[in-house]
């Protein structure tokens, strides 16, 4: 079978960091990419990923990135490890190119694409010439993008190894009697965001009742839409990423059940 070419003109960069606004790191970032191929298309999906917040980062990386045009390039740099032993790695699937840290950072990107090939990158000549131990998003993975951006082959950047890093906060248990997942995240409206996907919640009830528990709290039904639950309600739903969240309809569930990062969310299933 013949691959598909995702080879475009200028592709899209998207860019996902921790960074923030007020300092100069991803203009820094920026800069780096337009000195290289000053026709780049530069996309922010976040730089207000909190701090060192791998499972954020690729929350916000995994539920985003397949909206892009085909031959998009993501770069995604949330890295407590920056000049440590983790590696910086390119991945390749079908449609698009990632370009960060082996820390977790693509652990959704596993879960959704098929993951053609993997490289660790060791090219120093795709990097700049003077790198940091502290500023591989600007020294490293900027300047890898860009070049890739103008079409240099993924396969001359680095060496091809065979797995990446996934993180253990996406790993969902599956059993014929009950799903384990936990908290992935909060988000502002103080929703809890699960990491237990339509597509596993579907596929293993089949039709059968279930009950989701969390803490003391229990939830039978889902809901298609906040508007649809009564007022001030605890309710389950699907939101737009596709995961499992408990909110209260026109409030914070993490005001009324003191759910925190991490939690267990158990769903028992009936027969």
């Amino acid at each position: 079978m013949k691959m598909k070419s995702k080879k475009t003109k200028n592709p899209v960069i998207t860019l996902t960091t921790d960074f923030g606004y007020s300092y100069n790191y991803a203009g820094a970032v920026k800069a780096v990419v337009l000195s290289i191929n000053p026709h780049a298309r530069i996309v922010d999906i976040s730089h207000d990923i909190p701090p060192f917040d791998i499972v954020s980062g690729a929350f916000a990386l995994g539920t985003t990135y397949n909206y892009f045009p085909k031959g998009t390039i993501h770069m995604a740099v949330v890295d407590p490890g920056v000049g440590g032993f983790r590696k910086p790695i390119l991945v390749e699937t079908e449609d698009y190119y990632f370009v960060g840290p082996d820390n977790g950072i693509f652990s959704l990107v596993e879960q959704k694409s098929e993951v053609l090939h993997i490289y660790e990158l060791n090219q120093k000549q795709y990097f700049l010439e003077h790198v940091s131990s502290t500023f591989h998003g600007r020294d490293v993975f900027a300047p890898v993008a860009a070049h890739l951006s103008k079409g240099v082959s993924a396969d001359k950047m680095g060496m091809p190894v065979k797995t990446f890093e996934i993180l253990e906060a996406f790993e969902v248990e599956i059993h014929s009697d009950r799903i384990a997942g936990q908290v992935l995240m909060i988000d502002g409206f103080g929703n809890v965001i699960t990491n237990i996907d339509n597509g596993v919640f579907t596929k293993t009830l089949n039709g059968r009742s279930f009950t989701i528990h969390v803490k003391d709290e229990l939830i039978q039904n889902i809901y298609r839409t906040y508007s649809d639950a009564p007022l001030l309600s605890k309710i389950a739903l699907f939101g737009s990423s596709g995961f499992l969240e408990l909110a209260i309809s026109q409030g914070a569930f993490v005001n009324s059940v003191p759910v925190r990062v991490g939690d267990e969310i158990l769903i028992e299933i009936g027969h």
